[in-house]
């Protein structure tokens, strides 16, 4: 899974999206960076494969006009993956639209490559452009029927491009992508037609809001918000909707296929023990304990595991109990590094 930050407010949006993303950066993120904002009718958009430290020295806040943007540090590419356009976020064709996701295809893996080439041709046939099309992306990158190989959440980009231009709003157009071809995400996504907010659609992967005076902030993690957030809260699961700069809305979707998890108070109570008995013993990176809870949900299409994972280390360093090893692993560039961040409990 990779990492995000949002923010729609009163306050120029790029140095608090580089403090947050710095705040999580090492929970899985840390190979791509992408950064945009919106102001008066255009996006200033950044993208660059490295880590956090790499885009601050190529990049700074004054590149980013605006009160509105979002930030995505992401994954380990592969061969083949080793140019900015496979960093989030996607461009929509017309190039009104910002798209950027977190998470993993999960449990619909294997059910998802054959619709998404479907899809990726008919979208073709239709004039729709992919920024990310090459002939060699790497062994786990789906093959679409004309050879060319695709990030996922580029045609996912497209399909909610082409669900408004059929008429459907943004957060309607969001929600029905994320179900035409269901992964275990959560998204973000920015329109010219509407500068004044950030769309939010999620399945299972978590994304919470903080309110400060000034603005609304998103994040992957609780970690992640400014000093200043209050009411911090993980968003609905199987939702989506806008933020704006001072208030929420969400709508659930409509008779969907898939079902999430609930967190009921046993099911936290065996994650928790799970975790303090596991890191009383020893360090382990967010993967590792992800892997640790997944079995103890109840049976569903797929569990808010991250969500779960975050908010229990979140509980551990409120009693100043968690301590956090950063270590670095090798960059997705050939020479480069990427942050890791460990836990364990004191």
């Amino acid at each position: 899974m990779c990492n995000i930050a949002g923010y729609v407010g009163t306050k120029p949006a790029a140095p608090i999206l580089l403090e947050m993303m710095r705040k999580q950066d090492g929970w899985d993120c840390g190979h791509y960076v992408g950064m945009a904002t919106m102001d008066e009718g255009k996006f200033y958009l950044k993208k660059l494969i490295g880590n956090l430290d790499m885009f601050m020295e190529k990049y700074t806040a004054e590149d980013f006009s605006g009160t509105v943007g979002f930030i995505h540090g992401r994954t380990p590419g592969q061969q083949g993956q080793h140019y900015d356009a496979w960093a989030h976020p996607f461009l929509g064709t017309g190039d009104q639209l910002l798209y950027m996701a977190n998470g993993v295809g999960g449990v619909f893996s294997k059910t998802s490559a054959p619709v998404q080439q479907q899809i990726y041709m008919q979208l073709k046939e239709e004039g729709y452009r992919f920024l990310t099309a090459n002939a060699d992306a790497g062994p786990k990158c789906p093959v679409m029927p004309d050879g060319m190989q695709v990030h996922a959440t580029d045609v996912r980009c497209q399909m909610v491009q082409k669900n408004m231009n059929d008429g459907l709003s943004l957060p309607a157009a969001a929600a029905k992508a994320n179900q035409q071809v269901p992964s275990e995400v959560v998204s973000l996504a920015m329109h010219l037609q509407e500068p004044d907010s950030i769309t939010w659609t999620r399945i299972n992967y978590p994304m919470h809001v903080g309110v400060a005076d000034h603005g609304i902030y998103l994040a992957t993690t609780p970690q992640a918000m400014p000093d200043d957030a209050r009411s911090i809260t993980l968003l609905p699961a199987l939702t989506s909707g806008r933020v704006y700069k001072d208030h929420y809305e969400f709508y659930p979707f409509k008779n969907p296929e898939i079902t999430v998890a609930p967190v009921t108070p046993s099911v936290w109570k065996a994650c928790y023990d799970a975790m303090e008995q596991t890191l009383s013993q020893g360090e382990m990176d967010h993967d590792d304990l992800d892997r640790l809870i997944r079995p103890l949900f109840p049976e569903a299409t797929c569990a808010p595991v991250s969500a779960v994972n975050y908010a229990i280390m979140q509980e551990f360093e409120k009693t100043g109990r968690l301590e956090i090893r950063r270590g670095s692993e090798p960059g997705t560039l050939p020479g480069s590094t990427a942050p890791k961040l460990y836990a364990r409990l004191k």
